[in-house]
């Protein structure tokens, strides 16, 4: 009986000592930052959008999922069909030259459609000839790889970062890689070329963002400049009962860097 008590006894113990060791493996917790991505004509996207139809920026077309990929006209009638290609979420703008890039993104991201740090699954990147329907070109990109823009035959992106890891007990580091915005050419798409690395792993150590509900990533498109902006909502002070967006930081980045 007393053995059998000790078992019972260290099995309780196992079990309380679950939780503890689960927290620690799921530092940081992903899904924690929201990303919101605005374009110059006023529309955006972030984890609370779900717009039936999206609007490819440049353009009176829509892009829908409906078993594939479907390119609307603003009548809502079918340009074009892809049943093959179809991630779920997916946004496109215009290139000026008679065709557009589309990105379709698969997130894993209980509770919102995406954009949320550290969940995106994969997504495919193409470029559309908006004559014929054709693909010019077609890659399928990483978990994390944020795409933002294209310029001529550059397309940029943002990586959220990843902490330090720990391999074989600790004898083993791989070390950060902070956020960054880089680039790959559809001429030598392996290659990447950074542009703008930033001072943080998914978020800065020291901003105080306690009175915070939610931290933003904001991403404004402009005409070759990207303005990250780093913003908190929640309360305008220890005080206020007014809930507003606060910008704690920004950046502007330009583009299309000859390099």
């Amino acid at each position: 009986m007393v053995a059998i008590r000790r078992r019972k006894g260290f099995f309780l113990l196992f079990l309380l000592c679950i939780p503890v060791l689960l927290s620690s493996c799921q530092y940081p917790p992903y899904g924690a930052i929201a990303y919101q991505i605005l374009y110059p004509s006023g529309y955006s996207r972030d984890c609370y959008t779900w717009d039936k139809l999206t609007p490819i920026e440049g353009t009176d077309w829509y892009l829908a999922e409906n078993n594939g990929l479907e390119i609307l006209d603003k009548e809502g009638g079918l340009i074009f069909e892809y049943p093959d290609i179809s991630q779920g979420t997916v946004r496109g703008e215009a290139t000026g030259e008679g065709t557009i890039w589309v990105c379709s993104e698969q997130w894993n991201s209980p509770h919102y459609n995406g954009y949320r740090s550290g969940d995106l699954v994969e997504s495919i990147l193409f470029l559309l000839d908006m004559e014929t329907g054709d693909i010019l070109f077609q890659q399928h990109l990483g978990s994390n790889e944020l795409y933002l823009t294209s310029i001529g035959t550059k397309c940029y992106f943002y990586f959220c970062g990843k902490e330090e890891e720990e391999k074989f007990f600790g004898l083993y580091k791989v070390p950060a890689k902070n956020a960054e915005i880089y680039y790959r050419d559809i001429n030598n798409w392996a290659k990447e070329g950074s542009v703008y690395k930033f001072d943080y792993v998914e978020w800065p150590d020291n901003i105080d963002d306690k009175l915070s509900v939610e931290n933003y990533i904001r991403f404004y498109l402009q005409d070759r400049i990207i303005t990250v902006a780093l913003t908190l909502y929640g309360k305008a002070g220890p005080e206020s009962e007014e809930w507003e967006y606060i910008e704690k930081s920004s950046v502007e980045i330009p583009l299309d860097i000859k390099k």
